[in-house]
């Protein structure tokens, strides 16, 4: 079997176990069957994930790992921010909510109705509107809430930082981050969120087909899957380019991914 054959042959290995946990179960479960396959795989396995705002709404994680510096698996997903799980989706759930004017709302009263306290972590934050100048420095296109602390102004601009975004999504995998009242104490309801979860793999988002957000990432990472980070992303034609490769993916967050994964692949190295 030629090289190129070998690392196809690597790629369906990995594809299988597509929910893996570490890279220690994913040396212990697949090195043997790479031994006879794969002689190039000399070096082990290697994972690093990174983070940050893609999109300018959501907080992205891309998780890489590599043999010899290869791709061999890449995870992609995005936590909603509050602006989405704090929203109520009936008016009147709430008892301490904070309100914005918009005509598009589905409330009867032309306005959107967030939870005033949310809890992440130990952290409890009190929500008001941005006044129109502030929303002049907010660099995102829907978040119309402030949500701050004692020890945080803005929790969004907080998490434009790595280590705060991977703090927040870290939280949100432990179920502690939730709406509450204003000494902390969890808020029990079904009735907010308007995407029904707070990740988009497994959420109401884009949802269509062959279209939708999650077709867009397995093109995306299809393409970069086999290489050593491929140079390079772009559109073409409505389709999202990687390196010399036109995907069938046309999502406009391309960008912010690729800078995600190439992230995490450089930690790696």
């Amino acid at each position: 079997m030629n090289k190129k054959g070998r690392i196809f042959v690597l790629i369906g290995l990995i594809l299988s176990l597509f929910l893996i946990t570490s890279c220690d179960e994913v040396k212990d479960d697949i090195k043997d069957d790479l031994d006879d396959v794969i002689d190039e795989v000399t070096s082990p396995f290697k994972e690093a994930t990174a983070y940050g705002i893609v999109y300018k709404d959501y907080v992205g994680m891309a998780r890489v790992i590599t043999a010899n510096d290869i791709i061999v698996h890449i995870d992609i997903d995005e936590a909603f921010m509050p602006i989405v799980w704090a929203q109520e989706t009936k008016a009147g759930t709430l008892t301490d909510v904070v309100t914005k004017e918009d005509g598009s709302a589905f409330t009867t009263n032309n306005e959107l109705r967030y939870a005033k306290y949310i809890k992440i972590g130990d952290t409890v934050f009190t929500g008001v509107p941005y006044t129109d100048e502030e929303l002049k420095d907010v660099t995102s296109t829907k978040q119309l809430i402030k949500y701050s602390s004692e020890k945080i102004a803005d929790l969004h601009k907080h998490l434009l930082k790595e280590e705060n975004a991977k703090w927040y999504i870290e939280e949100i995998l432990k179920g502690n981050a939730y709406v509450c009242d204003k000494d902390g104490k969890r808020v029990e309801t079904t009735d907010v969120n308007l995407q029904g979860a707070l990740f988009k793999s497994n959420s109401l988002y884009w949802t269509t087909g062959e279209t939708g957000w999650a077709k867009n990432i397995q093109y995306f990472t299809n393409a970069l899957i086999g290489t050593k980070m491929t140079d390079g992303v772009s559109m073409e034609d409505g389709f999202v380019k990687v390196g010399d490769v036109v995907t069938s993916a046309t999502f406009m967050a391309y960008q912010d991914y690729y800078d995600l994964v190439k992230k995490a692949y450089e930690a790696i190295k």
